[in-house]
Formats: structure tokens, C-alpha cells, sequence
């Protein structure tokens, strides 16, 4: 089964004043996120907008955040942006779907790890 896209816009920054209009919209962070079923796996994106020509500039208050989400994904490379993503996704959403259920199990004596991924390794000095 294919993963759901959904888009999802988290930051706008605009330029207050740019070639004679203000409150220009000139990048955005968002997210793509796939998702099948309670799994989800999300790409972080963030566009900067080409605003060298704003011959169709849309005034800030008339802006819609779909509209954002389009211009921004448009600037990536639209629908071949999302599909280049997807086959990584795809595969994260395989390896959540093949993981889900496990649970640690401390029945058999182990050894302990190098290190431990949530602290940070402090080097030890050379003398």
C-alpha cells in the first residue's frame, strides 16, 4: 500500500520591504510527511522563494497557507520533488512497519554497549 502525503507548513519569512512591495513571503520550512496507517515518516524541507520577478505578487493578507505550501513545493520541483522523497520513505515506513510490537528482552546476559546513544562520549585525554 502506497503512503499518504501530506504537507505541513511550519515557518514563513518574509522581506518586509522588497523592490517596492512589502511583507514579501521568501522562504518557508515545511514538511512532507508520508504516512500509512499509525506510521509516519517526514522530510523537513526548507525553500527559498525566487522573488526576483513579482510581476503576480500576492499581498500578505490574501495569502493562504495552501498557497505557501504550493509555491514552496513548486520551487523544490512540485510533484517530482515528492515523488523523488518517496522511495526513502517508503522503505522507513517498511522498517516501522516490520518493528512494530517488539519489546526488549533481558533474558539473556549481555554485554553493554560502547556508548549510549542519548550521552554524549566524552573523550578521554591523552597524557
Amino acid at each position: 500500500m502506497s503512503a499518504t502525503v501530506t504537507m505541513k507548513l511550519h515557518e514563513v519569512h518574509i522581506f518586509e520591504s522588497k523592490n517596492g512591495y512589502e511583507n514579501v513571503v521568501g522562504m518557508v520550512r515545511w514538511t512532507v510527511e508520508f504516512s500509512r496507517g499509525q506510521f509516519v515518516s517526514r522530510a523537513g524541507v526548507e525553500t527559498l522563494l525566487d522573488v526576483s520577478s513579482l510581476s503576480n505578487f500576492t499581498p500578505i493578507a490574501q495569502v493562504t497557507r495552501e498557497q505557501v505550501l504550493t509555491w514552496a513545493a513548486a520551487a523544490q520541483g512540485g510533484d517530482a520533488f515528492v515523488e523523488h522523497l518517496r522511495p526513502h520513505h517508503e522503505n522507513e515506513l517498511d522498517l516501522q512497519e516490520r518493528r512494530a510490537g517488539l519489546v526488549p528482552y533481558e533474558g539473556i546476559p549481555l554485554d553493554p554497549l560502547p556508548y549510549h546513544p542519548t550521552q554524549p562520549t566524552i573523550p578521554q585525554q591523552v597524557l
